[in-house]
């Protein structure tokens, strides 16, 4: 098991790299400029150039790269020209707020995903079946924002039940002590933020588990006088979710991005609202620096799934 953690940690390097050239090249490439939101607009052209030549704007952009590859090599991800502090400390200051939003938005999405996924797979074509596949598609379809807003006007404008947004109520601290605040107001977020995960996982688990439960083992199992419910919970369902692990690598990586909307609409201060921010005033360092804590992520929660596989399938060896 260490060599492979090993071997796949090494090959990950390259293909960083890779995705680092890529998101250099696309944030250069879109319009706009950092200096256009922390300068003055009646600066002489000259003043502007002084600016952009101490930002390193003036160089080539391979030159920029390797410049901003190296500061990364040294655990500097640069400074953010919205927050005026470096973006590590920026990253770290709101990543702990997007990982708590998304890691109930996951448990709640597999909670009830993956259960309603094995119900309607084993009462297939039952109205159960159908309400469940039309919950999935409403899920897949439509928008985080619109959804967003129609909870907001249902349960915050119209019965006052839950707050329309932060993480808080105004006044109040976000720490430990607030659990009881900070999870009152995660709820609608969370619900929209783990809708389009909830769904994915019930549609992997339902095709998974149909497929699984046609195999020569399972008669072979209720052959033997086995309860339905140790054939499926113990037997299928193990070699069912090989594919939902898989799902489950690619999901921490979608509500991390998933945030960003979300984040915004509800005023959450975690990484997508910071990310949308650096977006709309060009923070180049900020938002190179988000979109490469995301990658890494990304091959964290590959990796995750890789080894998850071994605990779900005893037959699946790492050499």
């Amino acid at each position: 098991m260490r060599q492979f953690i090993i071997r796949r940690i090494l090959q990950s390097i390259p293909v960083l790299i890779g995705i680092s050239i890529f998101l250099f090249l696309i944030v250069h490439a879109a319009p706009g400029s950092p200096t256009a939101h922390v300068i003055d607009p009646k600066m002489t052209p000259d003043e502007r150039a002084r600016i952009e030549a101490k930002m390193g704007l003036d160089k080539p952009l391979p030159v920029q790269y390797l410049n901003w590859i190296t500061e990364i090599l040294r655990g500097n991800m640069g400074q953010s020209t919205k927050y005026g502090q470096p973006v590590k400390d920026v990253i770290k200051e709101h990543m702990w707020n997007t990982f708590y939003l998304s890691i109930v938005s996951l448990i709640l999405s597999l909670v009830i995903g993956i259960p309603i996924g094995i119900i309607s797979a084993t009462k297939q074509y039952s109205g159960l079946d159908y309400g469940f596949t039309i919950f999935a598609l409403f899920g897949l379809s439509i928008p985080a924002f619109f959804f967003a807003l129609i909870l907001i006007l249902i349960f915050s404008v119209n019965l006052k039940l839950l707050p329309i947004s932060g993480m808080v109520t105004p006044g109040n601290p976000i720490s430990f002590s607030n659990f009881k605040d900070i999870a009152w107001h995660s709820v609608l977020p969370a619900i929209v933020l783990g809708l389009g995960s909830c769904a994915s996982f019930m549609r992997y688990t339902r095709s998974s588990m149909l497929e699984v439960i046609r195999q020569d083992y399972i008669r072979t199992a209720r052959s033997k006088g086995l309860k339905e419910k140790v054939v499926i919970y113990k037997h299928a369902l193990r070699n069912a979710l090989i594919p939902v692990i898989t799902l489950l690598g690619f999901q921490i990586r979608f509500l991390f991005s998933g945030a960003l909307l979300t984040e915004t609409v509800f005023g959450w201060p975690g990484m997508g609202k910071m990310g949308y921010m650096g977006v709309m005033y060009r923070d180049y360092s900020l938002i190179l620096g988000v979109n490469l804590f995301l990658a890494i992520l990304t091959l964290i929660g590959n990796l995750l799934a890789d080894i998850l596989y071994g605990v779900a399938d005893p037959r699946i060896r790492y050499d």
